[in-house]
């Protein structure tokens, strides 16, 4: 993963564990957009499908004017999937966990789920529309 970041040097970095952000954008199943994705749409060959059942993170990168695609229904650079993320931290650096923005200093973080809850939802919502056409 550090030669992708390396190679595609993303401004922000987003790592996700369900299939919404952002007021319900979905930046790794967005529409591919070839002027501005740095890769091709066959590389995505590489990665499973996004589910929040299946035990693993996205993680997803961007440069600073795709922040704003994604309301527009278009995806992030991905980066890569796994069940255990570790970043190492070399200066300061602003992040945001939750939608609470913060400093961070220097340090290694390691990212893994705990657990799994069940949710309950609307039969119009996203989640449940997702589920629906699974099952077909």
């Amino acid at each position: 993963m550090d030669d992708e970041l390396f190679r595609f040097r993303p401004d922000a970095i987003l790592i996700l564990n369900i299939a919404s952000y952002a007021a319900g954008t979905n930046p790794w199943q967005g529409i591919y957009d070839s002027l501005w994705c740095a890769r091709s749409e066959g590389d995505d060959d590489r990665f499973r499908e996004q589910s929040c059942s299946d035990g693993y993170l996205e993680i997803i990168g961007f440069k600073h004017f795709e922040l704003a695609r994604i309301r527009l229904g278009r995806r992030g650079h991905r980066i890569a999937q796994g069940s255990e993320i570790k970043l190492t931290i070399r200066r300061d650096l602003p992040m945001e966990i939750d939608g609470e923005p913060f400093l961070l200093g220097a340090c290694q973080i390691t990212i893994t789920r705990k657990n799994q809850a069940r949710m309950i939802v609307t039969e119009r919502s996203q989640a449940a529309q997702q589920l629906q056409a699974k099952r077909v």
